[in-house]
């Protein structure tokens, strides 16, 4: 494994998830808004019953987000890894490419919070002082895994292009 200003590095596999989207505005100073946003997409697909049946129909029993940034809009892609056979209706399919993922991971009660946290962090340090190393496409995937004891466990994966140096090992 390979660690950057100690934070994990991984080789995710491709997956391919169905998918409920939101669009909401390019982060800039107002995280809360837009953590606004993605909270309300997952109340909605909760109350809804669509949140049960993505969860129901779940490879891993992890529910994922997906944030890509098109047309310079900020899509948010809440939904699971489903059998391609499984038809969820209204869902789109979002497919992660395999490669080189930062991983970082939390765990705790609140994991809009939490995940939050994790952005928070990324952007501020390792965005800031390693542009170079994050890919432009606005891509990260937050993975959230809720517990027996009702804790969460949470994870913040963004692709990077990891170049073969002695500074990156």
């Amino acid at each position: 494994m390979t660690t950057i200003e100690g934070f994990a590095v991984h080789k995710l596999p491709a997956m391919t998830l169905a998918t409920y989207v939101t669009k909401l505005p390019i982060p800039d100073s107002n995280a809360h808004e837009i953590s606004a946003g993605k909270q309300g997409l997952i109340a909605g697909l909760a109350h809804g019953g669509k949140l049960q049946e993505l969860l129901a129909h779940s490879i891993d029993h992890r529910l994922y987000a997906v944030s890509r940034i098109q047309n310079n809009v900020l899509c948010y892609y809440v939904g699971t890894q489903i059998p391609p056979i499984v038809h969820i209706e209204e869902a789109e399919w979002q497919s992660i490419p395999a490669g080189d993922y930062l991983n970082m991971s939390a765990r705790g009660n609140n994991p809009r919070q939490l995940l939050d946290e994790l952005i928070a962090t990324f952007l501020g340090k390792l965005q800031r002082h390693r542009p170079n190393l994050v890919r432009d496409d606005g891509l990260m995937i937050e993975t959230m895994i809720q517990n027996a004891d009702k804790k969460s466990q949470v994870a913040l994966q963004v692709p990077i292009t990891l170049k073969s140096s002695p500074s990156n090992r």
